[in-house]
């Protein structure tokens, strides 16, 4: 039995009392623990130690399931990974902005679903400054998984102002396909949420090949080297979102330099089928510790 999630999924999987049970943690299940109430702590320790394995999706991820009582000898960073076959570098972009009728000026995608520990209001924020200064840019917005209250509240931000107009909306993508083209398409990433465990859709973007502005969170260090493969800004800094998005803008030796690193970071660390058949080797080796 394997649980994605310690929480919710992961309750349920050690109540069953089935083995061998394999548990994986994602992020928020385990990073915003000590904001959680007592019994929730419990009942995560409780699955910690019922486990067989755990599996994370980051180093931070590992180590905080240690502190809660994970057998250290039973804790396995294994990353999600990302299909390079279909993420990956453009070979024309300016054909990809004619397909998707983008335009021909600088592109920034906010790439985190519309909910509020992903932070979309600081973009919102920012927009109007970095328009001052790149008039010509236009932000593309992603919108599935979509609070409505919280898309209202981004939409209003932007009501009245010059900024709006320099924001389109994209709507839910068919496939990964579909998401790798308005990557490809664009020159900047953003993504600023107050936690993270290892973003799959930050790995993404910088597998096809654009520079990244990220929350300086202890996830995406394992990813992104403040000016390497992108740049980090502070949780709800606002200013400083706009400052990174208009430096990378202003200087395109730099952008391509930043988006080269981050996809050969990628290439080296994260290629989805390394990353597959691990698990697959996991489950595997637990059956057969159950077999004996």
């Amino acid at each position: 039995m394997h649980a994605h999630g310690v929480v919710s999924a992961g309750w349920l999987g050690a109540a069953a009392g089935y083995h061998p049970f394999l548990v994986t943690a994602h992020g928020s299940d385990l990073i915003l623990l000590d904001q959680r109430s007592g019994f929730y702590r419990t009942l995560t320790k409780w699955v910690l130690r019922r486990a067989d394995y755990v599996t994370c999706v980051s180093k931070y991820l590992a180590t905080r399931a240690k502190a809660m009582g994970a057998q250290p000898d039973q804790v396995e960073v294994v990353y999600l990974g990302v299909d390079l076959d279909v993420f990956h570098p453009p070979a024309n972009q300016e054909l990809i902005r004619h397909r998707l009728r983008l335009g021909e000026g600088p592109l920034v995608l906010s790439i985190r679903a519309m909910k509020p520990i992903y932070n979309l209001l600081d973009i919102a924020k920012a927009i109007p400054f970095v328009l001052e200064q790149v008039p010509q840019a236009c932000f593309l917005v992603f919108t599935y998984n979509i609070d409505q209250g919280y898309l209202y509240r981004f939409k209003e931000i932007l009501s009245g102002q010059i900024a709006s107009g320099g924001v389109r909306f994209v709507e839910k993508l068919m496939d990964d396909q579909a998401i790798s083209e308005y990557y490809q398409a664009c020159d900047i990433a953003i993504s600023v949420p107050s936690s993270d465990g290892t973003p799959k859709s930050v790995q993404e973007a910088m597998a096809c090949g654009i520079p990244v502005v990220v929350s300086d969170v202890p996830g995406n260090h394992e990813w992104i080297t403040d000016e390497e493969e992108g740049l980090f800004v502070p949780v709800g800094g606002v200013q400083d979102i706009s400052q990174a998005i208009i430096r990378l803008l202003s200087d395109e030796s730099l952008r391509r330099q930043m988006g080269q690193k981050a996809h050969e970071k990628i290439r080296r660390q994260a290629d989805f089928r390394h990353w597959s058949q691990r698990s697959e080797e996991i489950y595997h080796e637990l059956a057969a510790r159950q077999m004996k």
